[in-house]
């Protein structure tokens, strides 16, 4: 992403890095929809189950996931505080990542 500062020099920002996590595709489907008109945001992957969010996190480190709940194999809340718990046991500067949590209505 580009941006001019005052003085109207062109400089270079990095976009939100997200990871989105949902066991219905459909769902993840339809948020990248969403984010891919947002020149400011990019997914950087996907996951189906709380396991595969905490392996996609340690490799993209992103600044926000966006994270379902109610998974199978690991749930949502069991993912985020074990991706907490790493992150601020590894490196506590990067504990600022950002979860968003929902919960689907079945």
């Amino acid at each position: 992403m580009e941006k001019s500062d005052p003085q109207g020099l062109s400089t270079q920002r990095r976009a939100i890095g997200l990871l989105l996590v949902d066991d219905h595709p459909l769902i993840r489907q339809g948020i990248i929809a969403l984010i891919e008109d947002e020149p400011d945001m990019e997914v950087l992957a996907e996951a189906a189950n709380g396991r595969e969010a905490i392996e996609r996190f340690r490799i993209h480190r992103p600044d926000v996931t966006l994270m379902d709940l109610q998974m199978s194999e690991l749930g949502g809340v069991d993912a985020i505080i074990a991706i907490r718990s790493e992150l601020c046991r590894s490196s506590p500067d990067s504990c600022r990542s950002s979860t968003v949590a929902s919960r689907s209505r079945s």
